[in-house]
C-alpha cells in the first residue's frame, strides 16, 4: 500500500499493473440461472405437490417482482428484509409471512446453498417478530365471568 501511496503523491494514477494478474471476480453458483429456475430444480427434485408447487411458484416471483432480484447469487439479507417488510406494511399476519412466504424462500435458498448452487442462504435468521401482535388469545378474567 505505501507504494501506491507514493506514486499517486509523484502524480501517477495509472492503474495497477499488478492488479491485472488477477482474473475478474465471477459470483459463486449456476451462472445464468434466475430464481424461478432454482425453484423448478428445486421442486423437481423435491417432488411439490401442484398445489405446494403453484404457491411457493407465486412466492418466488413476487420475491423477485417486489425486490428486483431474479439472479440468485445476487440476493443480499437486505432485499429478504425490504420484502418482509412490505409484507408486515400490507398487513399479512406475522404466521403468513413467517410460516408460508419466507420459509418458501428460505427452504429454496437453504436447497441451493446444500447443492452448491450458492456460498449462503441470504434469508436465513430472517424472520417477522412475534411479540406484540395482535394474535393474542382472548381470555376471560374472573371479574367477567
Amino acid at each position: 500500500v505505501g507504494w501506491r501511496l507514493k506514486r499517486r503523491a509523484d502524480g501517477d494514477y495509472s492503474t495497477d499493473p499488478k492488479e491485472a494478474r488477477f482474473p475478474a471476480w465471477e459470483p459463486s453458483g449456476k451462472a445464468g440461472q434466475d430464481l424461478l429456475g432454482l425453484f423448478d430444480d428445486y421442486q423437481r427434485e423435491r417432488g411439490l405437490v401442484e398445489r405446494r408447487r403453484r404457491e411457493w411458484r407465486s412466492y418466488i416471483a413476487e420475491f423477485a417482482r417486489e425486490t428486483g432480484k431474479s439472479d440468485p447469487r445476487r440476493i443480499e439479507p437486505t432485499d429478504v428484509v425490504t420484502w418482509k417488510d412490505a409484507m408486515v406494511r400490507r398487513g399479512l399476519a406475522s404466521k403468513t409471512i413467517n410460516d408460508a412466504r419466507l420459509a418458501c424462500l428460505k427452504t429454496v435458498l437453504q436447497w441451493a446453498k446444500e447443492n452448491h448452487r450458492l456460498t449462503m442462504n441470504p434469508a436465513s435468521g430472517i424472520s417477522v417478530s412475534t411479540r406484540g401482535r395482535k394474535n393474542k388469545a382472548k381470555w376471560y378474567d374472573d371479574t367477567q365471568t
